[in-house]
């Protein structure tokens, strides 16, 4: 059972680094950001969106922006309980020792976490909905009003909800596990 504890921790270690969010436009990607990046609020531009960014610095020069997207915290301790829980699972696995956290718990922790970010939102969310406001209320020029019409928004991607179903099943483990047993149900034999 270690094992298979360890195992889908590691595997959600990994999830961690892969795109859990689509940033489009109009159906077109124009960035990705992984757990990892959410943590920090940081992204990763498309190759076309990275091109015009290039393109705007050649003209205007290098644009510092002080705002980011913003951190999400809840991510960061998920990070954290899943680093932990590959520990954790490792040491059980490894030296056969038996120790009070158990792997399980702490993919419960991180599931939790993760699930009650989702529900308050990522700051990617967040950051896209202010930009529009802020966008809408600058309705000085064409551009601006276009700029606020345009239909950005933030998906999680199929690989977020892969590191909440490799969560939910050591958890599921250590919550079944400490259910108490039920008997068995008795097969009446008819005469």
């Amino acid at each position: 059972m270690h094992r298979i504890h360890l195992g889908l921790l590691c595997g959600a270690l990994v999830l961690f680094f892969l795109p859990w969010t689509n940033v489009q436009c109009s159906g077109r990607l124009m960035a990705t950001q992984s757990g990892v990046q959410a943590t920090y609020g940081s992204l990763s531009l498309s190759e076309d969106m990275q091109a015009m960014v290039d393109k705007n610095a050649k003209k205007t020069g290098p644009e510092q922006s002080k705002d980011g997207i913003g951190l999400a915290i809840l991510v960061g301790l998920a990070l954290l309980a899943v680093l932990a829980g590959v520990v954790v699972g490792a040491i059980m696995v490894f030296k056969g020792t038996t120790l009070a956290v158990q792997p399980g718990v702490l993919a419960l922790g991180a599931l939790a976490l993760l699930l009650i970010q989702a529900g308050v939102g990522f700051p990617i969310n967040h950051a896209i909905a202010k930009s529009r406001a802020d966008t809408a209320a600058q309705k000085d020029d064409m551009a601006s009003a276009i700029g606020a019409a345009m239909p950005f928004s933030a998906e999680r991607t199929a690989w977020f909800y892969i590191e909440l179903i490799t969560l939910a099943i050591p958890a599921g483990i250590y919550i079944n596990s400490k259910l108490p047993n039920r008997p068995a149900a008795v097969e009446s034999s008819r005469v």
